[in-house]
């Protein structure tokens, strides 16, 4: 089940986000700041884009690309 979605741009700014009714309300702001860092650390650190985070009990980040 999708509970949130978040668009970004290539430099890490939020452009659009949507609450599917979660119970716990979040600073967007600083959750892309933390989607950005993992992104930025595994470029530089791994060579490649990470593309899942397992966040335990049923939350996962899916990194998605814009397709070019």
């Amino acid at each position: 089940m999708l509970k949130n979605l978040y668009i970004m741009d290539e430099n890490g700014r939020l452009l659009y986000s949507k609450d599917f009714g979660r119970e716990q309300k979040y600073d967007d702001n600083l959750l892309i700041g933390f989607f950005t860092s993992i992104t930025n650390f595994s470029r530089e650190a791994l060579g490649t884009a990470v593309k899942t985070v397992n966040l335990g009990e049923n939350n996962k980040l899916i990194f998605v690309p814009k397709q070019e």
